[in-house]
């Protein structure tokens, strides 16, 4: 029953499915593809799935992240008393692969749409594993530093190929310059969605 139990698990994950050479054991004919569960089988003569009769729903996985809209001065280490009011990231953690850029996109392309923001977003890219600094992912999308020296440093990391294990290790507040709104939100991106991407960010801000 525990090959059966296994089987009913993979079925429902299932999106298209060819029920006659996923279990013939399993399949009622009806005079259309279903189904159903029949007496007497013997879970030991179960054939097992094979990936070439269904296809596993592959939504890409979303980033665990938190932004909202705020003019507070003090998140900008700002002297002013008042500041534009813009988007702020507090934490973005990804959950798989692309997600963390996905999730960033997200976070910039609503900033974008604001009409009270017009894209302004910033991050505080702070080491949070005691592993690496998240800044040269953000360095990657576009983000920069306020310090022009340790956008040098990232830069510099970047025409040496920006490999993971060799990048520096600098924290603090990043902003993503108008100019970069573009290729953030792009960034590994298909054909397909990049066209889409440009289309739409033509009706907020100028390319």
């Amino acid at each position: 029953m525990k090959l059966i139990g296994k089987f009913l698990e993979q079925l429902a994950n299932t999106t298209t499915i060819n029920s006659e050479t996923i279990c013939p054991q399993l399949v009622s004919k009806t005079g259309r593809d279903s189904v159903e569960l029949l007496d007497g089988i013997d879970p030991k003569k179960l054939k097992p799935l094979s990936k070439d009769t269904f296809h596993l729903d592959n939504k890409p996985p979303e980033a665990d992240i938190y932004y909202k809209k705020t003019d507070d001065p003090f998140l900008l280490n700002s002297e002013n008393a008042k500041t534009k009011p813009f988007y702020y990231i507090y934490k973005l953690w990804s959950m798989g692969k692309g997600s963390g850029t996905r999730g960033l996109q997200t976070a910039v392309m609503d900033s974008v749409r604001d009409k009270d923001t017009k894209g302004r977003i910033f991050l505080d890219a702070q080491n949070m594993t005691r592993k690496c600094s998240p800044a040269g992912f953000y360095f990657k999308l576009g983000f920069r530093f306020k310090e022009k020296g340790k956008n040098k440093i990232f830069q510099e990391w970047l025409n040496k190929g920006g490999k993971k294990k060799d990048a520096p290790q600098d924290t603090g507040l990043m902003f993503l310059p108008k100019e970069n709104i573009l290729h953030c939100l792009i960034y590994g991106r298909t054909d397909e969605e990049t066209i889409r991407t440009i289309s739409d960010l033509k009706k907020y801000i100028s390319l």
